[in-house]
């Protein structure tokens, strides 16, 4: 999925509007396999379909994303 439409949107210097898939991964801290797992099982990020073969992932939705997941560090429930 290299050199598709969507790759140089910029929305901000040195952040990209779109991300691809090594991006979206890096960020998450997946594997590119496991992005495109969770892509066709219809879980993880919102994605774009730009043509046959390149998916896109918009910042904003890849921020909400992880902003909605968050690990560790809260209060823990009481046991009984």
């Amino acid at each position: 999925m290299k050199n598709c439409i969507g790759a140089g949107a910029q929305v901000a210097p040195n952040l990209p509007e779109l991300l691809d898939e090594k991006q979206i991964a890096k960020m998450a801290g997946l594997t590119v396999r496991g992005i495109q797992s969770q892509r066709r099982h219809g879980g993880g990020f919102k994605w774009i379909r730009i043509s046959k073969n390149c998916v896109r992932y918009p910042l904003a939705d890849a921020l909400a994303f992880l902003a909605s997941r968050p690990s560790g560090g809260g209060e823990r429930p009481e046991k009984k």
